[in-house]
């Protein structure tokens, strides 16, 4: 692998006081069979690599730390954990027996215990696994997380509630891949309180829309959940694929224009917000489309076709993003208030990105 050249100038931006630095990570392909977890450094215009076992999919960044764990594209067994510094050996945990990942995981507010989706095989049921971050990960307990197939998890700002993207789903190793159920299909969001594992709210989308799996999410400060879904109904419906919900209220679906709703060939593969945290970020890799979304009022403010693209994350700069693109790119944009957007990007040659992006921001007193 190697860059085709650094397109913009790179200086670490300032933030009131602090200077900051952003440690870019995503799951990516390097050849047929060939998986790594790729980071990109503050400041360098080539990827450093950690090899991975197989396909990589989502990577959570544990609080107080700056530690990583990337999870395994489901039905995969292994997570790695890993320092974007390079300041520890990356070390492999697997799943328990008769258990894989969803590919997705993240922390209490402390960073002492991870929470990730999975699958208890046998049974086809969903599961929240609880492991102890400080001892190895070391599996400490588990509980139902309410509906087939949880995908993406994340924290409300409470910091006791998880919120699950049940996708609804079934799944199996035998059949990598493959959905099991479509006829079946029950997808929710589900609000799980992590103490006690007790359900706390479960709300679902209209019944004709029940082939629709909410699959990625975010959560902004007030508490409302910005989610995904891929339609795995006939390809001629195009329901919309980005919706809105807060605990206590009906979900929100948004409509877009028929084009761009027809663009992005139902599938949302990624959710982010920026870190000013009032614009949402959606992808479809499919659609080669990015759409942005105001928080407050729920409305479309932008869109960016993009070959390809994948993953999203915040940057250091309160209205931005970076995105990745599966033809190795990165793409540094900020939303109009019109729709138009900046751009900076970089190119690699021979990497494939996976459907996220993760960004450690580092902060130092300046």
């Amino acid at each position: 692998m190697s860059a085709l050249g650094l397109l913009w100038p790179w200086a670490p931006a300032r933030v009131g006081e602090k200077e900051t630095s952003t440690y870019l990570i995503g799951a990516v392909q390097r050849a047929p069979g060939r998986y790594a977890a790729a980071i990109l450094e503050p400041g360098r215009d080539r990827l450093r690599f950690l090899p991975l076992p197989d396909r990589g999919h989502d990577t959570a960044i544990r609080p107080g730390t700056g530690e990583c764990i990337m999870f395994a594209r489901r039905p995969g067994n292994y997570a790695l954990i890993f320092d974007p510094r390079n300041r520890t050996k990356p070390q492999l945990i697997t799943s328990r027996p008769g258990r894989h990942f969803y590919g997705h995981g993240g922390y209490d507010p402390k960073g002492q215990l991870l929470y990730t989706t999975e699958n208890n095989i046998a049974e086809g049921t969903g599961l929240i696994v609880v492991r102890d971050a400080t001892d190895h990960y070391r599996w400490i307990g588990e509980f139902p997380a309410f509906g087939t197939g949880p995908h993406d998890i994340a924290l409300l700002p409470d910091g006791k509630t998880l919120v699950v993207a049940v996708g609804g789903i079934e799944t199996h190793p035998d059949f990598p891949g493959k959905p099991l159920n479509i006829h079946e299909m029950q997808p929710s969001l589900t609000y799980v309180d992590r103490n006690t594992g007790d359900l706390i709210e479960q709300v679902t989308l209209d019944p004709d829309l029940h082939k629709l799996s909410i699959r990625h999410l975010d959560v902004a400060a007030d508490g409302t959940v910005v989610f995904g879904c891929q339609h795995y109904g006939s390809p001629l419906a195009k329901p919309p694929l980005v919706g809105f919900h807060k605990i206590g209220q009906q979900p929100q679906m948004i409509s877009v224009s028929r084009d761009l709703n027809r663009h992005m060939r139902n599938y949302v593969g990624s959710v982010s917000l920026n870190q000013a945290g009032n614009i949402a970020a959606v992808t479809s890799p499919r659609g080669g489309m990015a759409l942005y979304f105001d928080v407050a009022t729920r409305e479309l403010i932008g869109n960016k076709r993009l070959k390809h693209v994948s993953g999203v994350a915040q940057t250091a700069d309160p209205k931005q993003f970076t995105h990745s693109a599966t033809g190795g790119d990165l793409n540094w944009i900020t939303p109009g208030i019109t729709g138009d957007s900046e751009t900076r990007s970089l190119r690699f040659k021979d990497v494939i990105w996976d459907n996220h992006l993760s960004a450690l921001i580092d902060h130092a007193t300046g």
